[in-house]
């Protein structure tokens, strides 16, 4: 059987916002736009180092078995060993604090690949850089286990 090739869950997160700018990508082409720029500059603070509840920033993230790859922006300590995962978002085309489709299919992959280590996530959020707000993702047993199932296919 042939080694199964790593998907990023960025490229995952993005066909579900825009297939076409998923296909752009994967093929090699990066185009500069604002909304681009503006999502790099919040995710700046990411990885700047500070003191806090942080556990790590900008930390990667796999599953061997689903075969995906990513990175999560923070990973902050929760109670005991579990864990919170925070994604930072810039709204510049909405510009509303609005948690989309992708997100939460980014969130899910995230925490799957998380937990496939052993340890607990117990919540995840998306935290808007320029609204200065978190926004609780409540993620569906039955979609985690949809995207678990559909990666092992």
């Amino acid at each position: 059987m042939p080694p199964r090739t790593e998907i990023p869950i960025s490229l995952v997160a993005h066909t579900v916002f825009c297939e076409r700018r998923a296909w752009i990508e994967a093929a090699g082409e990066h185009v500069i736009h604002s909304q681009i720029e503006a999502g790099l500059a919040a995710h700046a603070t990411v990885d700047a180092p500070q003191a806090s509840q942080i556990r790590s920033r900008s930390i990667d993230v796999a599953s061997e078995e689903l075969g995906i790859v990513g990175r999560c922006d923070v990973i902050r300590a929760a109670d005991g060993d579990a864990v919170a995962l925070v994604e930072y978002k810039a709204t510049p085309a909405r510009r509303v604090a609005q948690v989309t489709d992708a997100n939460v299919v980014q969130l899910a992959l995230q925490r799957l690949c998380i937990e496939s280590t052993g340890v607990e996530v117990v919540s995840q959020e998306v935290y808007f850089t320029n609204h200065h707000r978190s926004v609780q993702v409540y993620l569906k047993e039955a979609l985690l286990t949809h995207l678990w199932v559909a990666g092992r296919a």
